[in-house]
């Protein structure tokens, strides 16, 4: 059965004490890979600690957390929670399928993941600018090695082709446009998602 209310993507957070950073991974938005930089530039072992939520132990640390396009990050909440089976195949058989059953309700926008705390955001890592976002942070090494993100080839078709339908693009600009604003992102800038994304990929 297709059940709009299905369990969301969750987040995580991730305290680091050498720096007194807290990275909060919001969902679908390259968290994966953003924290795989922060674990090698920062040698993460014991340093660290993993949660699901944010500490008051920890109010005087500072929160860095990655944002996405709205766009590629709704097309990789499709492409992810179809392949594991989070929601058959037969209820969003294509792309609009997905975002005319299940947005907003399974991919939340991160301006209300973050809720009252935009204000208390240090550091914003856009997944499309995070070679340069990251190196903000405080002692994250200049000379940095990023790794790539091959996330972007497991895409069979182009930008242009997935947003084909107006009423798609319509409705993910609808329900986003607080993320678009707040972050930076144009309302047509689902025609060139692969070139946005660079190195982190879709």
């Amino acid at each position: 059965m297709c059940n709009p209310a299905s369990p969301r993507i969750t987040t995580t957070v991730n305290y680091i004490h050498s720096q007194k950073l807290i990275y909060w991974g919001l969902p679908r938005t390259g968290s994966r890979y953003v924290f795989g930089c922060l674990s090698t530039a920062y040698d993460l072992n014991s340093s660290h600690t993993h949660k699901t939520c944010l500490d008051p132990e920890y109010s005087d640390y500072s929160i860095v957390c990655s944002v996405r396009n709205p766009y590629s990050r709704v097309l990789s909440a499709w492409k992810w929670l179809t392949e594991i089976d989070h929601i058959p195949a037969s209820c969003a058989a294509s792309f609009p399928d997905f975002v005319r059953r299940f947005v907003p309700n399974v991919v939340l926008p991160l301006t209300l993941e973050l809720e009252d705390r935009m204000d208390k955001v240090n550091y914003v890592v856009r997944i499309e600018d995070c070679e340069v976002d990251l190196k903000k942070l405080p002692n994250f090494p200049q000379t940095f090695n990023f790794p790539p993100n091959r996330c972007k080839s497991t895409y069979r078709l182009s930008p242009k082709e997935y947003y084909a339908d107006p009423a798609t693009v319509a409705r993910i600009w609808d329900t986003y446009r607080e993320d678009f604003e707040s972050f930076g992102y144009g309302q047509d800038s689902h025609q060139h998602l692969w070139d946005l994304t660079g190195s982190a990929g879709v």
